[in-house]
């Protein structure tokens, strides 16, 4: 199973934490911080091995699973071990050693799941509006027979 990493962002998802416990007794706005509470701590759960996953692969600095939820014949998501709360927008320069471990095991993946020679597509979706449901930083790993362009 995967082996828990730093703590970086852990900061984030503690202040969502507080903000739970602060915030108003009812209402839409404390609901939602809840759940983007309990999105970000899912990905960090996963990685320490407490929420069951179907491991595909990992290295050193990722972690690669199948997607519960797939939106195509191959979904595999590749999240970082280190908890960093946000998405890829969020990122700089310094997060270049993870970025790197994460697009050498998607290809490691994509590899592993026979779709080198007819292709496959990385996403980091990045904000609400494009699917980011998750407040933790993961890469899509996506295979179909097709894929068209643009993306839909």
């Amino acid at each position: 199973g995967p082996v828990g990493g730093g703590g970086g962002g852990m900061g984030a998802g503690a202040s969502a934490a507080a903000a739970v416990r602060a915030g108003p007794a009812r209402g839409p706005w404390r609901a939602h911080v809840r759940a983007m509470a309990v999105a970000t701590w899912v990905f960090r759960r996963i990685v320490a091995g407490d929420v069951p996953s179907a491991e595909v692969a990992s290295n050193d600095a990722a972690y690669a699973f199948r997607d519960s939820n797939p939106a195509m014949p191959t979904h595999v998501l590749v999240i970082p071990k280190e908890h960093i709360v946000g998405h890829a927008g969020d990122l700089g320069a310094a997060h270049g050693p993870t970025l790197a471990a994460m697009y050498t095991l998607a290809q490691q993946v994509a590899a592993q799941e026979g779709l080198t020679e007819r292709g496959y597509r990385l996403v980091f979706n990045v904000g609400a509006a494009r699917g980011d449901t998750v407040p933790h930083l993961h890469l899509h790993g996506l295979g179909v027979p097709t894929m068209g362009w643009p993306p839909g």
